[in-house]
């Protein structure tokens, strides 16, 4: 397994690669499957939303640069995410677990399966304890997508509890996470400081107080501040400085508008680390 703390964010860099334009096809391709069953939000966001076109390719090229062959992966808050499938099509041993409460499983876990065509396992949870359903150290690999920014400092606890009992410990976790900017107007000058200390409490929460979440809070802020300064350039888009905004977006910080106002957006976080970082 990797021992390295890998931390980065939504590039449009990482999108132009070969390797994430070729994920994200057979990503999509894999997504319209769902697409034909039902209408709700979930995989459809791999082509609808910005961030999903990072995300998704991101998890699975860290799983891939592990290097090693029938993985034992457990994806928690899988949702519609085709993720489960593709990663099973490579040879792991999949299990992907929700709770379901917003119905994405309108007909169960089977019928997940027989959406995908898939050997991966759906699995619907009442609650994230549950996961202490499986056997201990079952898993080599935990993946998450865009799920533990709605933790509370409790469900955290939890999840650093079954994370122990789950996870093989010489093993692997890779998640990404939203991250909300405010851009500007009075409001910007106060939330600032409240994003920034959502940030740190989740890294704390993820890593425990001390020089790594200290480390990974100043990333946050620098990437906070990149934000600030390409946003201007999307709006101007439009205009005649789409030149200026279409060089930057090469390379630059990927982020949506998902709400009505101007004055946020959101953007995504993605980390890599052995389990060993989070149940010291």
């Amino acid at each position: 397994m990797k021992n390295d703390l890998l931390f980065t964010y939504a590039n449009w860099g990482d999108v132009r690669s070969a390797d994430f334009v070729n994920l994200i096809s057979e990503l999509g391709k894999l997504g319209a499957l769902a697409g034909q069953h039902t209408s709700k939000d979930g995989a459809g966001r791999l082509q609808h939303f910005t961030l999903k076109l990072w995300e998704t390719p991101f998890i699975a090229i860290q799983v891939q640069n592990i290097r090693s062959a029938g993985l034992r992966i457990l994806d928690i808050g899988s949702g519609l995410s085709p993720l489960p499938a593709h990663l099973q099509s490579l040879g792991h041993s999949v299990t992907a677990v929700d709770n379901n409460a917003w119905n994405l499983w309108e007909k169960g876990a089977g019928w997940m399966k027989s959406i995908y065509r898939t050997g991966a396992e759906y699995v619907e949870l009442s609650n994230l304890r549950d996961i202490t359903r499986f056997d201990k150290h079952s898993f080599d690999v935990i993946t998450s997508c865009s799920v533990i920014e709605h933790f509370d400092e409790e469900t955290f606890r939890i999840f650093r509890e079954v994370l122990k009992h789950a996870a093989n410990p010489e093993g692997q976790i890779i998640l990404t996470y939203d991250f909300d900017i405010a851009i500007w107007g009075a409001v910007s000058k106060d939330r600032d400081m409240l994003d920034i200390i959502k940030a740190g409490r989740l890294m704390e929460n993820l890593f425990g107080e001390g020089p790594v979440s200290q480390q990974l809070i100043a990333k946050t802020m620098k990437l906070q501040n990149r934000i600030k300064l390409a946003y201007p350039l999307f709006l101007a888009s439009r205009s005649h400085l789409f030149k200026l905004y279409r060089k930057l977006k090469k390379t630059g910080p990927m982020f949506n508008n998902l709400g009505t106002s101007l004055r946020e957006v959101t953007s995504s976080i993605g980390i890599s680390c052995p389990i060993s970082c989070l149940i010291k």
